[in-house]
């Protein structure tokens, strides 16, 4: 048993013997929801089989009503009484998509906007609902689809199959507790870690829009920002972001979505394709790297705003307005 101090008491029940991703994840979610209502709060993870009918009964009576949590176990799917299980057979919870729901899948459907509004009460309602979208899409939905056998599984979730794996009780004489416990703490500080990304993403990317460039300080997926908020974007033509140890520059694309990559803003004939040295000399800066059709790349920052600056302003650069 797992106890987070603080008080009232809250349970927080699961099976024993070998455990999953599903509810391993699943219970990392319920802790973080209870710790961000009040961090002071007492919690105890239940690892046990032992008496879950009789703790189905306490239920039905509202004797543990919202003080207490089943999780992969119990039988019964009730998001109301925090009953969370989906091995019965009347089990029919799926997305949109037709993707049947596991353990996590239920606990986030739950709980997912919630966390991310009390961890973050200034972010928007938009805000919430597109990150708790693009994380059930992009970790919770493949980690469900997991548990069921699928191969459609984000590439993070799956680097912990084997970790798992070595973590497991040995032909029963261990419990498997402690490995539980530290595999759920994980997974806590994981959850924080990526809510914190995504709402990074979202609030700064919008803060630093400046006439017709953006600079990131930040390294993430903006392509698949700037799909999601295209109308944000129809007056902003060049990227600054880093990659490694350079400094991209890097012209929006035309359409939404759009694999060819048609540029808003063509590189100037008088930069394109041209040596290293060559570009040092035209433009005026000594750690240029290359430029080539919609993309340019600096070793500095600095050097990679002028020469956005200067991209901007050269009347030889093709202008195709962008779609809306």
């Amino acid at each position: 048993m797992l106890e987070f101090s603080g008080a009232p008491t809250y349970y927080i029940y699961t099976h024993n013997g070998r455990f999953h991703r599903d509810e391993i994840m699943a219970c990392a979610l319920a802790v973080l929801y209870l710790e961000s209502i009040n961090p002071n709060y007492k919690i105890k993870i239940m690892r046990t089989r032992q008496n879950l009918p009789l703790i189905s009964w306490f239920y039905s009576q509202k004797f543990l009503q919202h003080r207490a949590m089943m999780i992969d176990v119990g039988r019964h799917y009730d998001p109301e009484n925090w009953l969370f299980d989906h091995h019965q057979e009347s089990f029919q919870e799926c997305r949109k998509n037709g993707h049947p729901y596991a353990a996590v899948g239920l606990v986030w459907k739950e709980f997912g906007k919630k966390i991310i509004s009390n961890l973050y009460p200034k972010s928007t309602k938009k805000q919430i609902e597109l990150i708790f979208s693009r994380i059930d899409s992009e970790i919770i939905e493949p980690a469900d689809q997991g548990d069921y056998g699928k191969k459609n599984i984000n590439r993070t979730i799956n680097s912990m199959g084997p970790l798992l794996r070595e973590l497991q009780p040995i032909d029963g004489h261990e419990s498997g507790d402690q490995e539980f416990y530290q595999l759920m703490k994980l997974f806590i500080s994981f959850f924080k870690k990526i809510i914190a990304r995504q709402f990074t993403i979202e609030s700064e990317v919008f803060s630093i829009i400046d006439e017709e460039i953006i600079v990131l300080n930040e390294t993430f997926d903006w392509k698949k920002v700037v799909n999601e908020h295209w109308e944000k974007f129809l007056h902003i033509n060049l990227m600054v972001y880093s990659v490694g140890n350079q400094w991209l520059i890097e012209s929006l694309p035309v359409r939404r979505k759009d694999n060819n990559n048609e540029a808003r803003l063509g590189i100037p004939k008088k930069w394109r394709n041209k040596t290293k040295e060559e570009l040092q000399k035209k433009t005026g800066l000594n750690d240029i790297i290359y430029c080539k059709h919609n993309i340019a790349a600096t070793l500095t920052k600095e050097s990679a705003i002028k020469f956005a600056t200067n991209w901007i302003e050269c009347e030889s650069a093709k202008l195709c307005f962008p779609e809306v």
